[in-house]
């Protein structure tokens, strides 16, 4: 060893002196760093899983607004086929009382119609008794009694009332 310019002890102390480094090395080096380079290992790995975590989390809660949408579309499309239906059935009902109520109105008139057509003859009959009783009077005055003037516009009332 003397040949390449080392002494025994100094190859025994370089070599003793290397361990204690590569010893002191691990401990306050590479444990360290390598502790550090684990703990960066372990948060990047859980930052994927709560990324992943995440993404899962967004797909779920798409697929539930999805559905909710598509609930709410469904309620929305039930609601609006209700309201025309009741809206169908008010018109229905509009009309049908919109007719009675024509037909109420019609059958007052015409009632009212028949009744002012029977006063009318009534008025007329008495007119037209009236107007004989005048006629006879002239024609007979003081001709007849009270009796035949009775009895002649009871005929002519009845003559009358055949005619019509």
């Amino acid at each position: 060893m003397e040949i390449l310019g080392l002494s025994l002890w100094q190859f025994i102390f370089t070599i003793v002196n290397f361990v204690i480094l590569v010893l002191l090395l691990k401990k306050f080096l590479f444990k360290p760093i390598t502790k550090m380079l684990d703990d960066r290992k372990a948060a990047i790995d859980e930052a994927l899983d709560a990324a992943d975590q995440a993404r899962l989390e967004v797909e779920s809660t798409e697929t539930k607004i999805r559905d909710q949408i598509a609930a709410a579309r469904a309620e929305a499309d039930d609601i609006i086929a209700d309201a025309k239906k009741r809206g169908e059935a008010i018109r229905a009902e509009i009309i049908e009382t919109a007719k009675n109520d024509a037909k109420d109105i019609t059958a007052a008139a015409t009632a009212q119609i028949e009744e002012q057509k029977k006063q009318a003859i009534v008025d007329l009959k008495n007119q037209i008794a009236d107007m004989v009783l005048l006629a006879t009077e002239k024609v007979l005055s003081d001709g007849l009694t009270p009796e035949q003037e009775k009895t002649l516009m009871n005929k002519y009332i009845q003559e009358v009332g055949r005619i019509q």
